[in-house]
């Protein structure tokens, strides 16, 4: 007989099962399912709580801002991307790094007293283009369809992207009041009169006071310097009997200020109109004045600041050096608010940026004229981004197209902007127009003219509504 062997394992597992079914056996019990896991809830987007909005206001869903709403910002407020093209380290370094510094604490201002721009923090996205055509090219390309509005400067550079600006919406504020930038009508607007309209006002202000007809131009020999030197500028000379006797360039920095204004002399001029900033007309006047040369100069808008003033300086018995220039304001000046009679007496606007300058202790010479122009940019912009979003309901919606469309608005001519200038801006026009004369009197800005509106230089065919 054969014997049978059985594996250990085998037995151990068979008797396992015998026992588990006979009476009394052990309970076995059977694994626990898990109960199904719920996905987190994803709470709805809080609106921002709403106390104080005037009755039947609009109240952005977004911010909770409603028109006029004024206090601190919070820290963690939403924030949006404004750009700034513009040479900060080149030739117009001078001019446009006050410039920036001015629009960053405006805009820190805003977010400080005014709720910010409709509820969010604006951050300046700036590029430094250094007058270099192929840095221009990068930086644009940088901010291009990025941002809704966007600070600029420079004419050739910007002359060079202009073909770009407005099939892009490249919507932007810009100094550069030049030829083939803010005209053709499109998306760049101007804070400043065009050049060539601020000529024709010079001219008329000097034939009727009998300043002189025969003019030097003393000037940049770059594409902003000469801008106001057009085929419109040299008609109007000829029909008013304006004989252009020198062409003169002068250097940002003039070494030698006394040959410029000798030739100039020596050429018979008896007026000068010159596009020439801050840091050039100090070391001019302080050689007119010297030299006793006793031209008659005129400035354009961007030198009308304490910067030009002080720069020229005073002499040993206490006479300012600049007392007599003269020059095209369409915006305030510090002194507007030492002026009872002045249409920009008492301006909200430039009573802040004083206040912010005293209590920041900036110097005279540091407040120049892009400063006080980089605050009513700003000033500028809140106005229009909050009418359009109040116009259209959501942020989603405020586009630099939509921005543009506000600003050419019927209530966008003749609008005073924080008593700090003027636009007139419409589908046809992207200048201010509204300008006064303004003389330099003991060492201050004086408006010597009442606001008026300057002859229009502009190509007729520029005038045509940009339609995209």
């Amino acid at each position: 007989m054969k014997k049978i062997f059985i594996p250990l394992m085998t037995v151990v597992v068979v008797a396992a099962l015998l026992l588990g079914c006979m009476p009394g056996a052990p309970e076995v019990t059977p694994p626990v399912t898990p109960p199904p896991v719920t996905p987190p809830v994803t709470p709805p987007p809080v609106t921002p709580e709403v106390t104080g909005a005037p009755p039947g206001v609009f109240v952005d869903p977004e911010t909770g801002w409603w028109e006029g709403r004024m206090g601190v910002l919070a820290e963690d407020a939403p924030t949006f991307g404004i750009g700034f093209l513009a040479d900060l380290s080149g030739t117009l370094g001078f001019w446009n790094a006050p410039r920036l510094v001015g629009t960053t604490a405006a805009y820190e201002w805003l977010c400080a007293h005014e709720y910010g721009i409709a509820g969010k923090r604006p951050l300046i996205k700036w590029y430094d283009h250094k007058s270099n055509a192929d840095e221009a090219k990068a930086g644009y390309a940088k901010l291009r369809g990025k941002y809704i509005a966007n600070h600029s400067c420079g004419t050739g550079e910007q002359q060079m992207l202009k073909p770009n600006y407005d099939p892009d919406k490249f919507l932007t504020l810009t100094c550069s009041q030049s030829p083939n930038v803010i005209y053709p009508v499109g998306y760049a607007f101007g804070i400043g009169p065009y050049w060539a309209n601020q000529y024709a006002a010079f001219i008329d202000w000097v034939l009727e006071e009998g300043k002189g007809t025969k003019i030097a131009y003393i000037t940049y020999p770059s594409g902003y310097g000469r801008a106001f030197i057009t085929d419109e500028t040299a008609a109007y000379n000829e029909e008013h009997g304006i004989e252009m006797v020198a062409d003169i360039a002068v250097p940002w920095a003039p070494p030698d200020p006394d040959s410029i204004l000798a030739a100039a002399k020596d050429a018979g001029a008896e007026i000068v109109f010159t596009n020439a900033m801050y840091a050039t007309m100090g070391p001019l006047l302080k050689a007119n004045y010297d030299g006793g040369y006793n031209l008659q100069f005129c400035v354009n808008n961007l030198s009308l600041d304490e910067a030009t003033i002080a720069l020229a300086g005073q002499t040993e018995d206490g006479k300012w050096r600049a007392d007599g220039l003269v020059g095209i304001s369409n915006y305030v000046t510090a002194a507007d608010l030492e002026t009872p009679d002045s249409p920009f007496y008492e301006s909200e606007g430039m009573t802040a940026l004083v206040e912010y300058w005293d209590t920041h202790f900036v110097k005279p010479e540091d407040r120049c004229g892009s400063y006080i122009q980089a605050w009513l940019e700003v000033f500028t912009y809140k106005e229009a981004i909050e009418e359009t979003l109040v116009r259209l309901g959501s942020w989603d919606q405020v586009t630099s197209r939509e921005i543009r469309l506000t600003m050419e608005g019927e209530d966008w001519w003749d609008r005073n902007i924080r008593d700090m200038w003027v636009t007139n801006f419409s589908p046809t026009n992207r200048d201010p127009i509204t300008v006064r004369i303004m003389q330099v009197q003991d060492g201050k800005w004086i408006a010597i003219t009442d606001l008026f509106t300057v002859k229009v230089l502009v190509p007729d065919e520029w005038l045509q509504p940009w339609i995209d």
